[in-house]
């Protein structure tokens, strides 16, 4: 059985049969509906003009990420044409797609 649940066994009285009660597990996610309606996502979009090791380059330096993380986001927009390269409020995605379109990527910002 997959999840956090707690198996609660009792011994019948009569039958001494083992009945297993399972508990759900009731902790509450850091995420709530709520926090995920108020999440968007940055999504750059592949195009014919940036060379990939710049667009790696504009990753590392405008999303501070690491180098292999860099180059998976620019592999993955090169291979599918686009990819969410990060998610966070609708203010922390304005400010990062804004730095990334004036670097020239073509990128938009959506609702996760």
């Amino acid at each position: 059985m997959t999840g956090n649940n707690t198996h609660i066994e009792r011994q019948g009285e009569k039958e001494n049969i083992m009945d297993t009660l399972i508990i759900p597990d009731t902790t509450t996610n850091t995420e709530t509906s709520t926090d995920l309606e108020d999440m968007y996502v940055v999504i750059v979009h592949n195009d014919p003009i940036n060379l990939m090791h710049d667009v790696k380059n504009l990753f590392m330096l405008i999303l501070e990420v690491d180098d292999m993380k860099a180059s998976q986001l620019m592999l993955e927009i090169h291979n599918n044409g686009h990819t969410a390269v990060f998610t966070g409020s609708y203010d922390e995605c304005n400010e990062k797609a804004v730095r990334l379109q004036k670097a020239t990527l073509t990128v938009t910002v959506e609702e996760a």
